[in-house]
């Protein structure tokens, strides 16, 4: 009998180790059923990575949202510092955008377009592909059209772009830890070295820097 009542009576170590057990799984039990509240929308996401689309929203009439084109993988998106022109690449064409959400025109390269810059004023945009070349683009009716000077450097593809002010200086990065500095009404160039790493971002402000 007192086997038997030692069985029906845990000690009071064993209740504790038994409370502590039950909280550690309460956390565990709440964060897999948020893992299994989020799992559909990122496998929803997965799966419609290679067809997607690009929306316009207006959020002066409501955030009223309007489809503009579909597209495979992912868009580079930038605008013009007026917000008269919005340009998008998607693989190997790109879309050019006024402000009110209406495709201007559109273009076409012969590789995969990697990041895109705008001009302030919206009168031309430059993209970079997937083996360092840039291409300028001007509005032409309902066409991009790419200009005939060439800039080719980088070696592999262009991670990120950026004008000066007044538009005149075009910087262009790339894997190689090398910025380029083009002068786009003479297309020469000029180089700042060994930078120690490959540059994804930047950007200029009002100062020129």
């Amino acid at each position: 009998s007192s086997s038997s009542m030692a069985k029906a009576a845990p000690s009071a170590s064993r209740l504790r180790r038994r409370a502590v057990r039950r909280m550690s799984r309460t956390p565990m039990r709440t964060a897999r059923a948020r893992c299994c509240t989020t799992v559909p929308a990122a496998a929803s996401l997965a799966s419609s990575a290679s067809a997607c689309a690009v929306y316009s929203l207006n959020v002066n009439k409501g955030g009223a949202i309007r489809k503009l084109f579909k597209c495979r993988g992912t868009c580079e998106i930038h605008g013009s510092a007026d917000g008269s022109l919005l340009a998008i690449t998607n693989r190997r064409r790109i879309v050019a955008v006024d402000s009110k959400g209406d495709v201007l025109a559109r273009g076409s390269h012969t590789r995969s377009l990697s990041t895109l810059v705008c001009d302030r004023s919206g009168k031309f945009c430059v993209a970079g592909d997937d083996r360092g070349e840039l291409i300028t683009y001007t509005l032409n009716g309902a066409t991009l059209l790419p200009s005939s000077g060439r800039m080719h450097w980088h070696a592999h593809a262009v991670s990120s772009l950026c004008l000066n002010q007044d538009c005149t200086q075009l910087f262009s990065t790339g894997e190689e830890g090398v910025l380029v500095v083009w002068q786009l009404h003479s297309l020469q160039r000029n180089f700042l070295p060994r930078l120690g790493a490959a540059v994804t971002c930047m950007d200029s402000i009002a100062s020129g820097a």
